[in-house]
Protein backbone atom coordinates (compact mmCIF):
# COMPACT_ATOMS: atom_id res chain seq x y z
CA UNK A 1 0.00 0.00 0.00
CA UNK A 2 1.55 3.38 -0.62
CA UNK A 3 1.46 5.74 2.21
CA UNK A 4 -0.08 8.80 1.89
CA UNK A 5 0.62 11.78 4.75
CA UNK A 6 -0.85 14.91 6.07
CA UNK A 7 1.68 17.75 6.73
CA UNK A 8 1.17 18.76 10.55
CA UNK A 9 4.25 21.16 10.50
CA UNK A 10 6.98 22.45 8.89
CA UNK A 11 10.05 24.14 10.51
CA UNK A 12 13.46 23.69 12.93
CA UNK A 13 14.48 19.83 14.10
CA UNK A 14 16.76 19.93 17.40
CA UNK A 15 18.01 16.97 19.12
CA UNK A 16 17.75 16.21 22.88
CA UNK A 17 20.86 15.54 24.99
CA UNK A 18 22.10 11.62 24.86
CA UNK A 19 19.62 9.70 27.14
CA UNK A 20 17.19 11.96 27.68
CA UNK A 21 14.55 11.14 25.17
CA UNK A 22 15.06 7.32 25.95
CA UNK A 23 14.12 8.18 30.06
CA UNK A 24 10.90 10.58 28.85
CA UNK A 25 9.79 7.42 27.03
CA UNK A 26 10.47 5.01 29.88
CA UNK A 27 8.30 7.57 32.09
CA UNK A 28 5.61 7.90 29.80
CA UNK A 29 5.02 3.93 29.62
CA UNK A 30 4.92 3.70 33.51
CA UNK A 31 2.31 6.57 33.58
CA UNK A 32 0.64 4.54 30.81
CA UNK A 33 0.59 7.69 28.41
CA UNK A 34 2.20 6.02 25.29
CA UNK A 35 2.39 2.74 24.28
CA UNK A 36 5.70 0.52 22.82
CA UNK A 37 5.83 0.90 19.17
CA UNK A 38 8.22 -2.30 18.22
CA UNK A 39 8.14 -0.41 14.45
CA UNK A 40 9.10 2.57 15.41
CA UNK A 41 12.85 3.88 14.76
CA UNK A 42 13.17 6.29 17.23
CA UNK A 43 11.34 8.88 19.34
CA UNK A 44 10.12 12.30 18.99
CA UNK A 45 8.72 15.45 20.99
CA UNK A 46 6.29 17.49 19.47
CA UNK A 47 5.21 21.15 20.44
CA UNK A 48 1.60 20.09 21.49
CA UNK A 49 0.58 17.34 23.78
CA UNK A 50 -2.80 15.88 21.67
CA UNK A 51 0.10 14.07 19.56
CA UNK A 52 1.63 11.93 22.53
CA UNK A 53 1.60 8.46 21.62
CA UNK A 54 0.89 9.42 17.91
CA UNK A 55 3.26 8.08 15.39
CA UNK A 56 4.33 10.68 12.80
CA UNK A 57 7.23 10.14 10.07
CA UNK A 58 9.66 13.08 9.25
CA UNK A 59 10.66 14.14 5.77
CA UNK A 60 14.03 15.78 6.22
CA UNK A 61 15.81 18.12 2.98
CA UNK A 62 18.42 16.25 0.97
CA UNK A 63 17.42 12.88 3.08
CA UNK A 64 14.05 12.17 2.65
CA UNK A 65 11.16 10.57 4.79
CA UNK A 66 12.60 8.82 7.43
CA UNK A 67 9.65 6.73 10.18
CA UNK A 68 7.67 5.86 12.07
CA UNK A 69 8.61 7.86 15.32
CA UNK A 70 6.96 7.81 18.53
CA UNK A 71 5.87 11.04 19.64
CA UNK A 72 6.84 10.65 23.86
CA UNK A 73 6.72 14.29 24.94
CA UNK A 74 5.93 17.67 23.77
CA UNK A 75 6.88 21.57 24.97
CA UNK A 76 5.90 22.89 27.76
CA UNK A 77 3.07 25.21 28.03
CA UNK A 78 5.60 28.07 28.97
CA UNK A 79 7.98 27.26 26.29
CA UNK A 80 5.43 26.72 23.48
CA UNK A 81 5.24 30.39 22.40
CA UNK A 82 8.81 30.37 22.16
CA UNK A 83 9.45 27.36 20.49
CA UNK A 84 6.73 28.56 17.73
CA UNK A 85 8.34 32.22 16.90
CA UNK A 86 11.79 30.00 16.66
CA UNK A 87 10.04 28.15 13.82
CA UNK A 88 10.98 24.60 16.23
CA UNK A 89 8.40 21.71 15.23
CA UNK A 90 10.11 19.06 16.49
CA UNK A 91 12.95 17.38 18.80
CA UNK A 92 14.06 14.41 18.23
CA UNK A 93 16.47 11.77 20.17
CA UNK A 94 20.44 12.28 19.91
CA UNK A 95 20.79 8.73 18.82
CA UNK A 96 18.13 9.66 15.76
CA UNK A 97 20.68 13.15 15.67
CA UNK A 98 23.49 10.64 15.42
CA UNK A 99 21.78 8.67 12.75
CA UNK A 100 21.42 11.53 10.28
CA UNK A 101 24.35 13.15 11.16
CA UNK A 102 22.97 16.57 12.69
CA UNK A 103 25.08 18.93 13.90
CA UNK A 104 22.97 21.10 14.71
CA UNK A 105 19.35 22.62 14.03
CA UNK A 106 17.96 21.47 10.70
CA UNK A 107 15.44 23.94 8.69
CA UNK A 108 13.21 22.64 6.50
CA UNK A 109 11.74 19.47 8.29
CA UNK A 110 7.95 18.11 7.53
CA UNK A 111 6.42 16.42 10.38
CA UNK A 112 3.86 13.70 8.34
CA UNK A 113 1.30 12.04 9.79
CA UNK A 114 0.37 8.57 7.84
CA UNK A 115 -3.25 8.61 6.56
CA UNK A 116 -5.17 5.97 4.22
CA UNK A 117 -8.48 6.17 2.49
CA UNK A 118 -11.34 4.72 4.50
CA UNK A 119 -15.12 4.25 3.60
CA UNK A 120 -16.53 7.34 5.96
CA UNK A 121 -13.47 9.94 5.66
CA UNK A 122 -9.79 9.99 6.44
CA UNK A 123 -8.88 7.14 9.01
CA UNK A 124 -4.88 8.12 10.74
CA UNK A 125 -2.60 5.76 11.44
Amino acid sequence: MIETFLTLAVGVATYYSDGLMQEVYTNRLVYGQVRPCPQCVGFVALNEARYLGAHIWLDWPGYGISGPYLVVDCAQTEHLAARVAAGRVVEVSRSVAKQLRMRGPVSGVRVLRAIRPARNGIQKY
